[in-house]
C-alpha cells in the first residue's frame, strides 16, 4: 500500500445543537461543565498524568527518551485544536479540548466543537445496517442491486451466485474499487450520490467497479459505503443523514453528531477549521463531502465516546441501542484482522478494536477494549493529527495499563555521513506504480524519507538489521539493502528499487 493509499485508508475522514448545549447528557459521578466537558471526581489527576507523559511511538533502549505536553506537541506538529474523551468502564471518564478553532484565532475550541470524523463515519454506517438487518428490514447477504432503484451496478467480478451484498460491503469485502475521496471546496459543485457512483462531473473520484470476486479478500473500499448509502435511501425513501440520526444518532444520545453535507451554516460557527501539516488553514476551512457514510459525519469526541459506550454494553446484553444479537454479528467474524472494517488490537482476554479517519485537515481515532468496556477518541483539526492521536493514545493506554497500544523499543545505532549519503537517492516502486525520495539532513545527520504527498519522515539508525533505520512518530520501519550493485529499499512490506541519485 502506498503512504498516499494508507492516508486514503484511514478515511488503513466530522452537529445538532448550540454550543451552549451539552454534547452528552451527565453521567452518575460525573460533572459537566458549561463547555461541554465531562469530569469525574477522580479524573483530574488521570487526565494531568496522560497529557504530560506523552510519547513518540518509538522509544530507544539505549538512550534517554523524551516525555512531553500536550502543549509542546501541539506546537510541534502545528495542530490548533484536539478533543479527547476517554471511557472507563463504558462510561466517559473524563473529556476536554484545547486549543482554537483555526489558527490565529481567538476562538476557544471546547468539547461541544466540531470535527470531520472522516472514516469513522463507516462504523456509523455500518451498525445503523446491522441494526435494520436485526430488524428485518435489509438482508445481509441478499444482492445488493435488489434494493437499488435508479442505479445499475456495473458487472465487474460479481455473478448471480456471489454477488455484491450488504455483508460484504460493510465487511469491506465487497470487492468494489478501493476509492478515498478528496471532497469539495465551498466553491465547487457538489455531486450526488449517483453522479459519485457513476464517476461523472462534478465528481472527482473514480466510478464504482468491481474489481474482485466479492468475498474473497479484504479491500477497503469508500466507494463500497457510497453504494449502501444509495442502497439504505432508496429503502427509505430519505436523506442519509435523516435516517442515520433515527437508526444511530439520536438512540446512542449523540448530540452534534451530523451526516449532513454541506454542513448547514448555522453551525459554521462551531467547526474546529481544519489544516495542512505545515500549519496553514484549508481553504474556506474545511472541504465537503457529499460521500456521507464514508466519510461525511461531523461530530466531536463525547459522541464519538458516547457511541463507543453502547456497542461496550451491547456486548454484555446492557444496551438499548445495540442488541446482544447486533454485537454477535459485529464480532462473529474476524477477517485479516478486522471486524466490519474495525481493526483489531487484542483479542481474546482482552478483545480491542479501533478505526481511524483522515480528510483534507483532520484525523481522528478512536479506540474500545469490548471486553472491559475501557476506550478514548481522539479528534484532530490537522492533516498532522495522527501523529498526536497516536502520542495520546500510547499514554492512554500506559496510564490505565492497557495490554495494547506500546511504544516500540529498539535500541538506536551510529551511521556516519557518508555510509547514509549512499542511499540518497530517488526509489520507484514499479508494481504499486509510485515512487519516494530519500534525502540527507545535514542539521540532523539523518536520513528522511519524502513521500509523493510531500510529508517527510526522519528516519533514525536501529541495530535490528545492518541498513535499517525507523521513524519515531510513526514506527514506519525502512531497510537497505545492495543486490548486485542494485540498492533497493523496504517500506511497507513492498520493495522499491533506487533510480536516481
Amino acid at each position: 500500500m502506498t503512504h498516499t493509499l494508507k492516508v486514503l485508508a484511514l478515511c488503513l475522514l466530522p452537529f445538532g445543537q448550540s454550543m451552549a448545549q451539552s454534547s452528552v447528557a451527565p453521567q452518575p459521578n460525573n460533572l459537566l461543565d458549561k463547555k461541554g466537558c465531562i469530569t469525574a471526581d477522580s479524573s483530574s489527576t488521570s487526565q494531568h498524568s496522560i497529557l504530560n507523559n506523552l510519547r513518540k511511538q518509538v522509544q530507544f533502549l539505549n538512550t534517554d527518551n523524551t516525555t512531553f505536553s500536550l502543549e509542546q506537541r501541539m506546537k510541534a506538529l502545528n495542530i490548533n485544536a484536539v478533543s479527547i474523551a476517554v471511557i472507563k468502564n463504558n462510561k466517559i471518564d473524563w473529556s476536554s479540548t484545547y486549543g482554537v478553532t483555526m489558527a490565529s484565532s481567538p476562538a476557544i475550541a471546547n468539547c461541544n466543537t466540531v470535527f470531520q470524523a472522516a472514516s469513522i463515519s463507516k462504523p456509523i454506517a455500518m451498525m445503523g445496517a446491522l441494526r435494520m438487518a436485526e430488524k428485518g428490514i435489509i438482508d445481509l447477504d441478499k444482492n445488493i442491486q435488489s434494493y437499488l432503484t435508479d442505479f445499475q451496478l456495473p458487472q465487474g467480478k460479481q455473478t448471480s451466485d456471489n454477488p455484491v451484498t450488504f455483508r460484504n460491503i460493510l465487511n469491506h469485502t465487497s470487492g468494489i474499487n478501493p476509492s478515498g475521496y478528496w471532497g469539495y471546496g465551498h466553491d465547487e459543485a457538489i455531486p450526488s450520490d449517483l453522479d459519485i457512483v457513476n464517476g461523472v462531473k462534478p465528481t472527482n473520484s473514480d466510478a464504482l467497479a468491481v474489481l474482485a470476486p466479492p468475498a474473497t479478500q479484504l479491500r477497503y473500499s469508500g466507494a463500497g459505503y457510497t453504494l449502501a448509502e444509495i442502497a439504505m435511501q432508496d429503502i427509505f425513501k430519505q436523506p442519509f443523514e435523516s435516517i442515520m440520526q433515527r437508526w444511530i444518532i439520536e438512540p446512542s444520545n449523540m448530540k452534534t453528531a451530523d451526516f449532513t453535507q454541506p454542513i448547514d451554516r448555522k453551525k459554521h460557527q462551531s467547526i474546529a477549521h481544519g489544516h495542512q501539516a505545515n500549519g496553514t488553514a484549508v481553504k474556506g476551512g474545511w472541504r465537503n463531502h457529499p460521500e456521507q457514510a464514508a466519510a461525511g459525519l461531523w461530530t466531536n469526541a463525547n459522541d464519538l465516546a458516547s457511541f463507543l459506550t453502547e456497542i461496550g454494553k451491547g456486548y454484555r446484553g446492557k444496551s438499548a441501542v445495540f442488541s446482544k444479537g447486533v454485537i454477535n454479528e459485529l464480532f462473529n467474524q474476524e477477517i485479516e484482522n478486522h471486524y466490519y472494517g474495525f481493526r483489531t488490537l487484542a483479542t481474546g482476554d482482552n478483545l480491542a478494536i479501533a478505526h481511524y479517519g483522515g480528510t483534507q485537515g483532520y484525523r481522528s481515532a478512536m479506540v474500545l477494549d469490548v471486553t472491559t468496556g475501557n476506550g478514548a477518541v481522539i479528534l484532530t483539526n490537522s492533516n498532522n493529527g495522527s501523529l498526536l492521536t497516536g502520542d495520546i493514545l500510547r499514554s492512554v493506554a500506559k496510564h490505565y495499563q492497557w495490554p495494547y497500544l506500546n511504544a516500540i523499543f529498539v535500541n538506536q545505532n551510529t551511521i556516519n555521513k557518508s555510509s547514509q549519503l549512499f542511499f540518497v537517492g530517488q526509489y520507484a516502486f514499479k508494481e504499486q506504480g509510485w515512487k519516494i525520495d530519500i534525502i540527507y539532513n545535514e542539521h540532523t545527520n539523518k536520513l528522511s524519507i519524502i513521500f509523493p504527498n510531500k510529508d517527510n519522515y526522519p528516519l533514525t539508525a536501529t541495530d535490528k538489521a545492518t541498513h535499517h533505520f525507523i521513524h519515531e512518530d510513526t514506527g514506519v520501519e525502512a531497510e537497505f539493502e545492495t543486490i548486485n550493485n542494485i540498492v533497493k529499499i523496504k517500506l511497507y512490506g513492498q520493495v522499491g528499487t533506487k533510480v536516481s541519485k
